[in-house]
């Protein structure tokens, strides 16, 4: 593999002249499976892609590196670079815009954003030999993980690391996490996991999407909506009810989501319209029903589309000569078999945190697909350190720029066991 100065990104076309940027891109590729025997190049091709975005402040003397996936499964993490966390956003008009201060998540940390499971946006692999399950998934990153910290071995000392992400990605990070906490050698040394509306176990979750529509003022409670949606939340119920480990996903369970867009379509100047599953405050069209959303992700598909864009950020067109998609649906639909099959991740989180790594749940209020509801009632039946739930532990006030935004609630602080 090249040496981390090959992966430098000096200029962004789109960047605007007068807005410094204050740290530094690097970009490329990573093997994710080891070559086969008398192989020098990985099994199928298979590499995934990265962007490094540094810190603007880095932190002495233990530095912050966190990793950041997108869910999907098979959606590109260029979401979170360019619409979520990064420093740089696109804008509606194709430029890049510098985030305000305090909302980029490079400020103090070094941040990668991942390409993942190989095939994802500007990921690779030969033959469409993708991913078959969340197991695969977690060994092929922790793979990349070894990979990586050879082209950045500054890393491997010193230096505190972070999983993040959102959405199914709820579902890669644990089983990264207890691949890594079950690896004789760890790349990384494992400091704490982050995921915002995670994907985490139907046996709680699921349903909560009729919960927080009640709870909004948008349905009212026991009313017709609700009386039509009731049916398939007791399928849901029933099939998880079966399983003495609760599984990924169940057909039962998806088939809530889809009631719920159905029941709200309108037409609207002659236009379908439905809800925005990821901000239930708007609409969209039919069938979108929210992945127009957010404004900018047209933006977003014709930027990374352009030559000389893929060629600033170092992009193997060789190997990869197709447009950028921000979601793959053959990635996704390969892995899903897996998830009908798997133990959900919310299973591993007793354990994970049992073995010393904390772990962050953020959630916003307004998604649909993995509404804020859920993950609480998660918690609250959640047994681990010999307590269940958050115990007696007081929410506190969050603010950002000193506006209150939000509430969180630390409960049963350890030592960080060295992973």
């Amino acid at each position: 593999m090249p040496g981390s100065s090959a992966y430098a990104v000096p200029f962004l076309p789109g960047e605007q002249p007068e807005q410094e940027r204050r740290f530094d891109i690097e970009a490329g590729y990573i093997p994710a499976r080891a070559p086969e025997k008398g192989q020098t190049a990985p099994k199928d091709d298979a590499h995934l892609y990265f962007m490094l975005h540094r810190a603007m402040h880095p932190q002495q003397p233990r530095r912050k590196l966190v990793f950041w996936l997108n869910g999907g499964p098979g959606c590109s993490s260029f979401d979170g670079a360019l619409m979520e966390l990064g420093a740089l956003r696109i804008q509606e008009d194709g430029r890049l815009a510098l985030a305000r201060p305090g909302y980029a998540w490079n400020e103090y940390a070094d941040v990668v954003y991942v390409d993942q499971p190989v095939g994802t946006g500007f990921s690779y692999v030969a033959n469409e030999a993708y991913a078959t399950s969340l197991t695969q998934v977690a060994d092929e990153f922790v793979y990349f993980l070894e990979q990586f910290m050879q082209v950045y071995p500054a890393y491997t000392n010193d230096t505190d690391v972070y999983l993040a992400g959102e959405s199914f990605a709820g579902q890669y990070i644990p089983y990264m996490t207890d691949a890594l906490l079950r690896h004789p050698t760890p790349p990384v040394r494992l400091s704490g996991l982050l995921i915002g509306n995670g994907d985490l176990n139907p046996a709680y979750q699921s349903g909560s999407q009729v919960e927080t529509l009640v709870h909004a003022g948008i349905w009212p409670k026991h009313g017709p909506s609700h009386q039509h949606v009731q049916p398939y939340i007791d399928a849901c119920r029933a099939a998880i009810a079966k399983d003495a480990v609760p599984r990924a996903e169940y057909h039962e369970c998806n088939a809530i989501d889809s009631d719920i867009v159905e029941l709200t379509r309108q037409k609207v100047s002659g236009v379908e319209h439905c809800i925005n599953v990821y901000d239930m405050r708007y609409t969209d069209t039919v069938p979108q029903c929210g992945m127009n959303w957010p404004p900018e992700v047209g933006a977003m598909h014709a930027y990374l589309r352009r030559e000389d864009v893929k060629a600033a950020l170092h992009v193997n067109t060789h190997m990869h000569p197709e447009a950028w998609v921000e979601c793959r649906p053959n990635v996704g639909s390969v892995l899903r078999h897996d998830s009908f099959k798997a133990p959900a991740s919310g299973t591993l989180l007793p354990s994970i945190l049992q073995r010393g790594v904390p772990v962050l749940l953020y959630a916003g209020d307004q998604d649909l697909v993995c509404p804020a509801l859920g993950i609480q009632h998660l918690v609250d039946q959640m047994e681990w350190l010999g307590q269940r739930g958050m115990g007696r532990a007081k929410r506190a006030a969050w603010t950002v720029n000193h506006a209150p935004i939000g509430t969180w609630q630390p409960a049963r602080h350890v030592p960080l066991a060295p992973v």
